[in-house]
């Protein structure tokens, strides 16, 4: 028997990812910028030089000053696949397309020149996206205008489609007497044209057959309910994978990600409706977003409280812009214009 004297497996120390910037599209701004530093070429550095308007350092780290948010923390591409990756698919990620991915990443405070096609890339290559995409049940020719469907309904055998050239109301009585004995002598159709031929009503005379037009009304509503619900259940299928028992354990998340997520409809997030502030995702604090690097407790505490004061207002423009009615900056502007 053989006893070891130590362990055959030693545990090393963790050590986290270092994301540098060596050869990336951050250096040669950030050296202009602190160094006075330009490339030997002219035309390079008349491009340089005009690029830097837009960006500026604080603290050691790039910044583009942006229109969505005022800094923006500029990325390097190894950073940059962990950012996309983790708003895309990590544990708040909601599985967005590409562009809505973008936007999102932009409105966290990161920024890259190649962000929209690095999304693109990201939400196409998804496995899970993959698996889950809508099938195309488009035929590949359009179906025939005009068809039975109460025989298709009753008989499951679909006719074959009357010649263009004949009047399809004599086809399809005569196609249909052989259904009578299948069907009953009381049938409720719909009121399609096909079931409301002279030739027709005369052939149901002829055998005895009851027909009643109904005309089956659906009630409207504005569909927002089964809009959230159909963004949550697409969610939770990306998620859950083969593990369908486990989407309790998955939905808080999914909740998260889609409050968290920017709506069309208003522009802003649901959270930021409620609170009157954006909630700081995981993203943010794995990679120092600037909200995260440029934290400062007192002014954050002020910030808080005046958007709590304007959230009402904020409120009252988002139901607006969702209605479709004009803002008074609107209104101003198209009179301008006119």
């Amino acid at each position: 028997m053989i006893r070891l004297l130590q362990p055959s497996i030693v545990k090393t120390k963790e050590v986290g990812a270092v994301f540098g910037e060596r050869d990336s599209w951050i250096t040669p701004i950030k050296e202009y910028l602190v160094n006075d530093i330009l490339p030997s070429d002219p035309l390079e550095a008349r491009r340089l030089k005009y690029r830097a308007t837009r960006y500026s350092v604080l603290n050691g780290e790039l910044y583009k000053r942006g229109y969505s948010r005022a800094l923006q923390r500029c990325v390097g591409p190894e950073e940059a696949e962990g950012i996309l990756r983790s708003i895309h698919s990590g544990n708040c990620g909601n599985h967005a397309g590409g562009a809505s991915l973008a936007h999102k990443t932009l409105r966290q405070g990161f920024y890259w020149p190649t962000l929209f096609a690095d999304s693109k890339r990201v939400a196409a290559r998804c496995e899970a996206c993959q698996k889950i995409a809508n099938n195309i049940r488009q035929p590949p020719e359009a179906p025939a205008k005009y068809y039975l469907a109460l025989a298709i309904r009753h008989v499951g055998n679909r006719l074959d489609r009357p010649n263009a050239n004949s009047n399809w109301r004599s086809k399809a009585c005569h196609s249909s007497r052989g259904l009578f004995y299948k069907m009953g002598r009381s049938r409720a159709i719909d009121n399609g044209t096909q079931f409301d031929g002279r030739k027709f009503r005369e052939l149901c005379d002829k055998y005895g057959i009851n027909n009643y037009y109904a005309s089956p009304a659906h009630p409207q509503t504005n569909g927002q309910t089964e809009a959230v619900n159909k963004i949550i259940k697409h969610n939770l299928k990306a998620k859950l994978a083969t593990k369908k028992g486990s989407w309790a354990d998955k939905l808080p998340q999914v909740l998260w990600a889609y409050r968290t997520t920017e709506r069309g409809s208003t522009g802003e997030t649901p959270y930021s409706m409620a609170y009157g502030a954006e909630a700081v995702i995981p993203v943010e604090t794995s990679f120092s977003s600037p909200r995260v690097q440029l934290f400062q407790p007192e002014i954050n505490v002020d910030m808080l409280k005046c958007g709590l004061d304007e959230l009402e207002e904020r409120r009252e423009q988002r139901t607006n812009k969702e209605c479709g009615v004009p803002t008074e900056g609107s209104q101003i502007l198209q009179l301008a214009c006119a």
